[in-house]
């Protein structure tokens, strides 16, 4: 049985657009931030430029989108309790 901290209604979903790399980025990369201190990057996906990906998560946890070539930091979005769907354009 899953505590409510892990309750799978707790969940939201990141809704992030990778629209222009700014010259420099064909491709960018989706990373969860560790939130026990270290600030440990855990890489998830690789998103095309023009394209949007969904991202499940828990309210509180911290993600990065990287440029793929440059490995600069193109955003940076926290998720909130609400709304259950969180839009997010780059």
């Amino acid at each position: 049985m899953l505590s409510s901290a892990l309750a799978m209604s707790d969940l939201v979903t990141l809704e992030v657009g990778f629209v222009s790399g700014a010259g420099r980025d064909e491709a960018a990369e989706l990373f969860w931030v560790a939130d026990n201190g270290n600030g440990a990057e855990t890489r998830y996906t690789e998103v095309a430029q023009g394209q949007t990906i969904s991202q499940e998560t828990f309210p509180g946890h911290c993600w990065l989108l990287r440029g793929k070539a440059s490995g600069e930091v193109l955003g940076r979005f926290v998720a909130q309790d609400r709304p259950a769907v969180q839009p997010h354009e780059v």
